[in-house]
């Protein structure tokens, strides 16, 4: 596995989510949440769960995908031998 392509692809990963997330929760469904306050959990109750949902997204959605990127997509398109060829 290519360590440069790995942790290239996982930069782009978390900072892609990161900015999709902060658009979609942040703008888009901000007024739908304060329209909605009563059904959620108390601020302060939120917040004290966000280290784990951080280390959440870190780990299976930013680790992963650039994993078999780096390992295997990158083996196919320069047609060196990789597991993901069996994929295809």
């Amino acid at each position: 596995m290519n360590t440069k392509n790995f942790f290239l692809s996982w930069l782009a990963v978390f900072i892609t989510i990161f900015i999709v997330d902060m658009v979609i929760h942040g703008k888009i469904l901000s007024d739908l949440y304060h329209q909605t306050a009563n059904l959620w959990r108390p601020k302060n109750q939120m917040n004290a769960f966000m280290p784990w949902m951080m280390l959440g997204t870190v780990t299976l959605l930013n680790l992963i995908p650039p994993f078999f990127l780096a390992r295997g997509l990158l083996g196919i398109l320069s047609n060196t031998p990789s597991p993901a060829r069996s994929l295809v």
